[in-house]
């Protein structure tokens, strides 16, 4: 990345390499250090993307990133900018930053708050593109709540209408396990594996699986892995505070 970086020549060359760095930190679980890079990515977009545009990618990416990374005070602030920045009709984006935020902290309130904006953002602006972020998150506001088989069916359908989805596998995956449908479960990581063997969050999810299965020896092999890609996360980073919890109760 960093060689890529230095013969991008253009703003949109460097916004693309600004992307793959920042996606690099983020998988390792250093947060703050990724939106450093997505920060910069934004100006990039700037740079030659029609000044609505580059809006609208902020309001995709920003508010997200900074919960994420603890920094909700800064996602709220961000938002309200995007929201006094976006003339009308186009104004009525914004529900896209607060369901950002709400997927971010697993809050089913603020997920299910935000969702009748979403829709109304396809209907006027005819963006099926986004509807199957909308029903994935209708199926996270019900996994949420422990509410596993009316989950299941949403995240069905969202697979249905993005077949592509890496991520739609893990959440199906943690379903089955609420379900105490471990193999199935793993079925669904291992799936998921297949495409990205060192994805940390997956191999923390099949860890726990293995875990409530009973089978130790495999729940400290995934542990490990993710640990592993998570060794210089963020002190404050919860999935990798989770991983090595987990690991320190099964080798009591």
């Amino acid at each position: 990345y960093d060689m890529a970086m230095t013969s991008a020549g253009t703003p949109e060359e460097r916004a693309e390499v600004l992307g793959a760095l920042e996606g690099y930190f983020r998988l390792r679980g250093q947060m703050n250090r990724s939106i450093d890079y997505l920060e910069e990515r934004m100006e990039q977009i700037a740079l030659y993307r029609p000044g609505l545009m580059a809006t609208q990618s902020r309001l995709s990416f920003m508010p997200g990133a900074y919960v994420r990374a603890g920094r909700e005070a800064e996602a709220r602030a961000e938002l309200e900018t995007i929201r006094q920045e976006l003339p009308p009709p186009f104004d009525a984006l914004v529900p896209l930053g607060d369901l950002e935020i709400g997927l971010a902290k697993s809050d089913a309130d603020a997920i299910e708050a935000a969702l009748p904006g979403v829709e109304a953002i396809i209907q006027t602006f005819q963006y099926e593109i986004i509807r199957p972020q909308l029903v994935s998150a209708q199926g996270r506001v019900h996994e949420l709540r422990g509410e596993y088989q009316e989950a299941m069916e949403r995240y069905q359908e969202a697979t249905r209408l993005n077949p592509s989805s890496t991520a739609l596998p893990v959440q199906m995956g943690r379903c089955y396990r609420g379900l105490e449908r471990y193999d199935e479960a793993v079925a669904q990581f291992q799936e998921a594996l297949k495409i990205s063997p060192w994805a940390p969050r997956t191999n923390f999810e099949l860890a726990q699986t293995y875990e409530a299965m009973g089978n130790l020896e495999a729940a400290r092999e995934h542990l490990e892995r993710a640990l592993e890609i998570w060794a210089d996360a963020d002190l404050s980073y919860q999935p990798a505070q989770e991983a090595r919890e987990a690991l320190a109760r099964i080798q009591r």
